[in-house]
């Protein structure tokens, strides 16, 4: 690298490539690829990165630990609430005041600055929204839902769905759940690409299962029709369910068969949201689960014709798992 002209520094593991400017930049990571193309090694894209001076030494300050009071007690702030302390409420209302007093929101600005945020700030961020008042809770959740500021925080998304759906699911926010619903309706229309892995879909899907509106029930039923996966199909079912969707009901009822075992246990779960119309839901399908729902540890037998022959084996009398779950889902009916 040296005899091509390229400035470079070594720290453990991480190169540095100094160069004069963008132009320079791109040259330099020419003849790196071309170095390491002699040796049958290629370059990480994903882990290489173009930094301003500025930004770099912000860098290398944060890594070296170089945070201000603010950032560095955000940091060492233990989540983990204990509920059986011996002094729970003392305990969580200790933990609220010290993010009362925090510049939270101060926080959030300086990191959107820096070429690369830091990504445990931005989860603690994340986790201690629901610490707030409302409306200060409101604000944070609209800067990190932000087209420009979600991108920033990619790496982050799981963690900020976590405590956006925290919000969304707490009544003591109920005040601003219609503008948070707001914003989490906007993400698919600016932020798509953040959707396409499957991870932060399902963290996405999540919050959406706490009211439905007709920008979600469109984007989940196109979603459900599209998708392959099974765990985003049943994350959809489990919105429908939360929304008690008579119409997304119906469409599944009537291709029940044609679902994974998975999703019919959820459907099954759904059923007793719907009344009447469920319980004839169930009615159409139980003499069929049977059979759909076998694990294949079942013993090779009918239950009905082979009933003596069972009645002599160890096994013989335990139930199917297709009964038990129809027991246990009938009072389980309203499980989150």
């Amino acid at each position: 690298m040296g005899a091509k002209g390229v400035g470079s520094n070594r720290y453990v593991d991480d190169y540095v490539l100094v160069a004069a400017n963008t132009a320079e930049a791109y040259r330099a990571l020419g003849v790196l690829a071309h170095c390491l193309m002699d040796y049958g090694l290629s370059l990480n894209k994903s882990k290489t990165v173009f930094l301003s001076a500025k930004h770099y030494r912000d860098y290398v300050a944060s890594q070296l630990g170089g945070d201000d009071a603010e950032a560095a007690k955000l940091r060492k702030i233990d989540l983990k609430f204990d509920p059986y302390s011996d002094n729970p409420e003392a305990d969580y209302d200790s933990l609220v005041e010290t993010v009362e007093t925090l510049e939270v929101r101060q926080l959030l600005n300086r990191e959107l600055e820096k070429a690369l945020p830091d990504t445990f700030l931005v989860t603690q961020i994340g986790r201690t929204i629901r610490l707030h008042a409302p409306a200060v809770a409101l604000e944070i959740a609209a800067t990190l839902l932000k087209q420009q500021n979600l991108h920033a925080f990619r790496s982050s998304f799981s963690t900020i769905m976590r405590g956006v759906a925290n919000l969304r699911g707490d009544g003591r926010f109920a005040p601003i759940h219609e503008g948070v619903d707001r914003l989490l309706d906007q993400v698919p229309i600016h932020s798509a690409h953040l959707l396409k892995a499957d991870t932060s879909l399902l963290h996405y899907l999540r919050c959406l299962r706490f009211q439905r509106t007709p920008a979600r029930a469109n984007f989940v039923s196109e979603l459900f029709d599209k998708t392959q996966l099974d765990a985003v199909r049943r994350a959809c079912i489990d919105c429908w369910r939360e929304w008690s969707d008579a119409v997304a009901f119906n469409h599944l009822r009537n291709r029940w068969q044609q679902l994974s075992p998975e999703c019919q246990r959820l459907y099954w779960l759904a059923s007793f949201r719907f009344g009447d119309e469920g319980d004839k839901a169930r009615q159409q399908a139980k003499r069929a689960i049977a059979q759909y729902w076998e694990l294949g540890v079942e013993l090779p037998f009918d239950e009905r014709r082979d009933k003596a022959k069972l009645a002599t084996l160890p096994r013989g009398t335990e139930p199917r798992f297709a009964a038990v779950f129809a027991r246990w889902a009938k009072g389980a009916g309203d499980a989150v």
